[in-house]
This record gives C-alpha cells, sequence and structure tokens, in this order.
C-alpha cells in the first residue's frame, strides 16, 4: 500500500514542478483534462512571472467553449465577457436562436454590435438564410429594431 501512495505523492511533486518550471504546458494539460479550476489556478499564480495574459484568456476561452457545450451558456458568457470577447457570447446566443439574450448582451456589452444583430436576426425578410424563422423570431427581431430605432426594418 505504501508503494501506491509514494507514486501518487512522486506524480503530485512532478506536477508541481511542471506547473512552476512550465506553466503553459501544464495549464494546456489542464486544458486537454477538461481540469479548468487548475488551469486557472496554474494561471493566475503565474499570470505575474511567465504567463501572459492571453494565456489566462485562452483558458477562459476553451472553459467557456467548454461550457457551451455543456449548455450553460450564462456561465459562458461570463467568461467570455471576462476575457472581453462579448461577442462570442452574441454568437453563441444567435446560433441558439436567442435573439433576447444577444440582444441584452450587445446593449451591456457591445453596443456597436445592435446593427449587425439585426441584420443577421431580422435579415430583411430574406428568410434567414434559408432557415425558416418562427413567429416569435421575426417579433423577437422587429422588436429590437423598434427599440434601436430602426423602424423601418421593424
Amino acid at each position: 500500500m505504501g508503494t501506491g501512495a509514494s507514486a501518487s505523492k512522486k506524480q503530485q511533486k512532478q506536477i508541481a514542478a511542471l506547473e512552476e518550471s512550465k506553466p503553459k504546458e501544464a495549464i494546456d494539460m489542464y486544458i486537454q483534462q477538461l481540469d479548468w479550476a487548475s488551469a486557472m489556478r496554474v494561471a493566475e499564480n503565474s499570470s505575474h512571472t511567465q504567463i501572459d495574459q492571453d494565456t489566462v484568456k485562452e483558458a477562459m476561452l476553451h472553459h467557456a467553449d467548454y461550457l457551451v457545450g455543456q449548455g450553460k451558456l450564462a456561465a459562458a458568457e461570463t467568461l467570455f465577457i471576462q476575457v472581453g470577447k462579448p461577442e462570442l457570447a452574441v454568437q453563441v446566443y444567435l446560433s441558439k436562436h436567442m435573439v433576447d439574450d444577444a440582444d441584452r448582451v450587445c446593449k451591456q456589452h457591445c453596443p456597436q454590435m445592435r446593427d449587425d444583430l439585426f441584420n443577421s436576426s431580422g435579415d430583411g425578410g430574406q428568410g434567414g438564410g434559408g432557415l425558416a424563422q418562427s413567429l416569435e423570431e421575426i417579433l423577437d427581431a422587429a422588436k429590437i429594431d423598434e427599440e434601436a430605432g430602426n423602424y423601418s426594418s421593424a
């Protein structure tokens, strides 16, 4: 029984050494293992030394992408906003036909994207790129256009 415990301690020491000497590689390892807490811990602990902020943001984006895959869109949105990429949250919501959520993120974090949101969600009556739109989606798009003062599109 002692052999397994000593092997585990040895492995823990190797991981700690990797985290300290090659934090980027350790973060990549944790991302591949979907161990987001450990990836962020290493990134945050190393952020003032060997790791730049892009690496921290990359780990957060991987985590957000994973959350999207799990259907945890609100948590993913939070991460997208924290890394300064609210447009990714908007894209996710639009891909899920969640126009109200996309509009909310645009209003709060990227108002310059609202015109694009109107064009992509309403598509000027062109049928949304070949996809049939539900009455609710059409009304949502018209509501967004109206709020933005685009009365002719509404």
